[in-house]
């Protein structure tokens, strides 16, 4: 897109995003023809009886729920959690799904740096304390 257009583009929407507000304040004009039609309009009948009825607004729309943490995010979060609270962490070795020995120091490091990796690039927001 070229930049004129652009420019002419975003203030037909400023243009209509500023109108919108006072719109929704208009009034309303109700009654009934001869046959006993209802009629609704911006403007009141040449003649006859007519009611006025404010437009009511839409109501807002609920707040959005707090978007989910990323499992990753958790998941490291819990970790990095694990490692800090003890110094004694078991591993599962062999994959069997059943820790079988102590970590030691240079892995217990690693994983420490490994956690906060993972949290600085999966977690949007800053670690909760």
């Amino acid at each position: 897109m070229n930049r004129p257009l652009l420019v002419a583009v975003g203030l037909l929407i400023l243009g209509c995003l500023l109108s919108a507000p006072g719109t929704a304040q208009q009034k309303v004009y109700q009654w009934k023809d001869a046959s006993g039609r209802t009629h609704y309009s911006s403007t009141p009948p040449a003649s006859g009886k007519f009611t006025v009825r404010g437009m009511v607004a839409a109501p807002a729309a609920p707040a959005k729920p707090a978007t989910p943490e990323n499992p990753q995010c958790a998941q490291a979060r819990s970790n990095l959690a694990i490692l800090k609270g003890s110094a004694n962490v078991r591993i599962d070795s062999d994959g069997d799904g059943k820790p079988d020995r102590l970590m030691n120091p240079e892995e217990h490091a690693n994983q420490v740096k490994l956690a906060e990796s993972i949290i600085g690039t999966s977690c949007t927001a800053a670690p909760k304390a």
